[in-house]
């Protein structure tokens, strides 16, 4: 219920989200002075900030559409986006996990973490909070729905694709947890539901047109982000786009949709092989 009353707070006042935004770019301004984050992005931050804002306040046509196509580029530019000599902060190793022969270790991504915050700043509103699970009596769908999606995939990833069972909880993990939450899922999420998923599904139609489209598109480009565009796990990672689109759609609930998406990642990092 705080965590509710913050947002409806945030999202009750368009100078809120001007200040919230102030406090993302001063803070990527200190990670680029840090050398945490590269400079480019530091500036390319601020400019997917503008770009959103101007997003907002479109109105409908060609204008509004070339500022969509603009805010995806820079926004999925800014997340992956690394100098060759350039490294982010290491926050988690682990010598009982490996990729590719090597003990895994984990990188602090600041640049997407900051972007995926801008989108979640000027693209959440409150509506999408509990979206059709507001209703007490619909209020387990923000479980059941999402937990359901979690299911299939880990069934699916282990007896479709021959992910192997593992279960483990190597020392750190909550560490590696909670940054996979905040970071990870949360800037994905905002990036794929509010600025992907649905812009697209607005700008189209509604109905099951709109939501069909918005849910391929969005799924099709989670996937290649991923794995690229060849490879067995190709598959297992549209599953899971059209997965996390699919559970947005259903319940047009964020929650829902970070839920079922943070429930994969935990269920594939505690219980099946990891990395891939």
């Amino acid at each position: 219920m705080i965590a509710a009353q913050i947002v409806q707070g945030i999202y009750s006042s368009y100078k809120t989200r001007i200040f919230v935004s102030l406090v993302l770019i001063f803070g990527a301004a200190v990670l680029v002075y840090l050398d945490l984050i590269p400079i480019i992005n530091g500036l390319l931050l601020l400019a997917l900030c503008g770009l959103l804002i101007c997003l907002c306040n479109a109105r409908s046509g060609i204008w509004k559409s070339a500022l969509f196509l603009a805010t995806v580029f820079l926004g999925f530019f800014v997340a992956i986006y690394k100098p060759e000599n350039f490294q982010y902060v290491l926050v988690w190793h682990s010598d009982s996990l490996y990729d590719n022969g090597k003990p895994f270790s984990l990188f602090l991504n600041a640049s997407k973490a900051l972007g995926g915050y801008l989108v979640l700043v000027w693209l959440f509103d409150k509506t999408l909070l509990w979206g059709n699970c507001a209703a007490s009596t619909a209020r387990w769908r923000l479980i059941v729905i999402p937990a359901l999606g979690v299911i299939t995939l880990v069934i699916v990833a282990h007896f479709g694709f021959a992910i192997g069972w593992q279960p483990k909880l190597p020392e750190g993990s909550g560490l590696f947890i909670l940054i996979n939450l905040i970071v990870t899922v949360f800037s994905e999420e905002a990036f794929f539901r509010l600025l992907l998923q649905r812009q697209i599904q607005k700008s189209i139609a509604r109905g099951a047109l709109g939501v069909s489209v918005a849910v391929l598109v969005s799924a099709v480009l989670f996937t290649v982000s991923h794995v690229g565009a060849t490879g067995p796990l190709f598959l297992l990672f549209l599953l899971a786009g059209v997965i996390y689109a699919g559970v947005f759609a259903y319940t047009n609930s964020f929650v829902a949709a970070v839920l079922v998406h943070f429930g994969v990642n935990l269920c594939h990092f505690t219980l099946l092989e990891y990395p891939l």
